[in-house]
This record gives structure tokens, sequence and C-alpha cells, in this order.
């Protein structure tokens, strides 16, 4: 019989305690990135097979509105009712946003942007404050990771932020224009794949082999210690039988795959530490000290 999508799913909650009943969003988004990543590994480490789906479910029906209060503390707070450097903020990310938009995911040009470029009825002085932000590497990485997690979701069909203390909309931006958001002059991340798994040829030193289960062996590589899962059956039959023995110092020749994720803000792969064994093309005993003469170890040398 086959099973529900309840009896298929549990639900979490994440909480953070606190008496402001509130929390640091860049807090909120790093945990919630955490138990993401932990489930993740889990089901890769206890070789679970079927696709996890981690989503976060609206309090209403239609939309997933999370609300986002911002607060700004000291410098003009205590002379103004109205807070004049709060709406200067506001501004500029609605500046930043209608840019990205505007431009179509290219760089933005500064001269175009100082004289103001009109977008319908409206007209974005961006000026250079807004281009050295858009221009910022941690920005460009922020806003490429976030487009292609929302590109991945087929459900969404857009995303807004709206002011809700004056109604007014920051940006509306629907699923066609995400792409747009992917870091400025990286076609290049567009059409490659951002996670892969690079295939090479490489000797590992053991470090602790694994006689039974599936557990990951870890090895020595290139100077560093890696774990790594065996993919090759026929090897770990013959070490399941016994036809294999291994000592600290043994060396592995093998098809090694390493996993690795692209990163728009350098233009380039970085790896993430996951490595997997293709196949054990060959197995190199440490070498054996030769006898020591007669007499030097209290034994016969023949």
């Amino acid at each position: 019989m086959r099973k529900t999508h309840e009896e298929n799913s549990e639900v979490l909650s994440l909480v953070l305690k606190t008496p402001d009943s509130a929390a640091n969003a860049a807090a909120v988004a790093s945990m919630l990135n955490a138990i993401v990543v932990l489930i993740e590994e889990t089901q890769s480490e206890l070789k679970i097979d079927g696709e996890f789906s981690i989503r976060v479910n609206p309090f209403k029906e239609g939309s997933l509105e999370i609300p986002l209060q911002v607060f700004v503390t000291g410098g003009l707070v205590a002379l103004f009712t109205f807070n004049p450097d709060l709406a200067k903020v506001i501004d500029t990310l609605k500046s930043v946003f209608d840019l990205k938009k505007y431009f179509k995911g290219e760089a933005p040009n500064e001269k175009t942007v100082q004289k103001g470029v009109s977008v319908g009825e409206i007209t974005i002085n961006g000026g250079t404050n807004v281009i050295n932000i858009i221009n910022q590497p941690r920005v460009e990485l922020a806003f490429d990771r976030a487009a292609q997690d929302l590109e991945k979701d087929v459900s969404l069909t857009g995303m807004k932020v709206i002011n809700r203390t004056t109604g007014e909309e920051i940006a509306d931006i629907p699923r066609e224009e995400f792409k747009y958001f992917r870091a400025s002059g990286s076609e290049q991340s567009i059409d490659t794949p951002q996670d892969r798994n690079r295939p090479a040829i490489a000797t590992l030193t053991i470090h602790s082999p694994v006689l039974q289960g599936n557990a990951k062996w870890k090895f020595v590589y290139e100077g560093k210690q890696i774990s790594a899962s065996i993919k090759d059956e026929t090897f770990l039959e013959e070490v399941a039988s016994g036809a294999e023995s291994f000592r600290n110092g043994d060396r592995l020749i093998v098809e090694l795959e390493i996993g690795e994720k692209y990163v728009a803000a350098i233009l380039d792969y970085e790896r993430t530490n996951q490595y997997s064994i293709k196949k054990v093309v060959k197995h190199i005993p440490r070498p054996t000290p030769p006898k020591l003469p007669m007499g030097l170890d209290g034994t016969d040398s023949e």
C-alpha cells in the first residue's frame, strides 16, 4: 500500500528562544541552512534512497510571507520620530532590486545609472553607493545563490518584498526574472552545473580501512585527511572475504570522484569535501623493512 504524503514526512519547527519574539534574520537563515545541510549529509552517510525535499510551510495558503522587522539603534533615532537613515536604506534596497531587473543580470553601467534610468513611469537614480553595493562580491554571491535556489523550486511563481509599514512594494520579481539576479557577467555559471563530481586518478594512503559495513574509509590525499565512500563492489567483496588485508601506510591507486560546487564570485569550482572511489585500480602494500643481518636482531638472517 502506498504511503500518503503525511506518512512520508515529518514536521519540524526551528525554535529560537528569545523574549523579543523575534530574531536576527541572518541567524535564522544560517540555522535553516545548517539543518538542511545536516539532513542532506545524514542521507548521504546512511545511504538512504529517494530525494529529500525540505520546505517551509506558510501560515496561510497561497503564499509564504516571512515578516522581517528592521531595527536601527543609535545615531539619529533619538532626534526624529521618522528616521531618515532607515528610509535611505529602504530606498537603496529598492534601487538595487530595480537596477538588477533593468540590466537583466548584466553589470550596471555607472554612467547610465548616474543620469537616471527610466523604468515605466519611475526614474531610478542609483548613484555610486548603489553601484558599489551591487558590485560587492558578497552581495553578488548571495543573490546568485538565492536565484539558483528560487529556480530549483518549480512551485514558485515569483517573489516580492513589501514594506508593511508604508505599504510600498520594494521588489516584485516574477519567476522568469529570477535569472537576472545571478552573478553579473557569469554566463558560464548559468550553463555550468552548480555541483559536479570531477574524476581524477589519485593515489590515496590508507589511514582507517573499513573491513565490514558501508562506512566511509579514511585516507590521506594531497597531505590532508579525507573520508571517501567506495563504490567498487568487486573490491569490497575482496575486503569482506579477507582476500585483501591492510596496514596503515598501504596505498590505493583509484579512480576518484571529487565533489565540487561552482562559486560565481570567483568564477571557479571549490571542493565540497565529498569524495567517492569509483574503482580501485591497484593496492600497493606498505614496503616491508629488510631483515637485519644475523646478530643485530638476535635472529638468523636466513
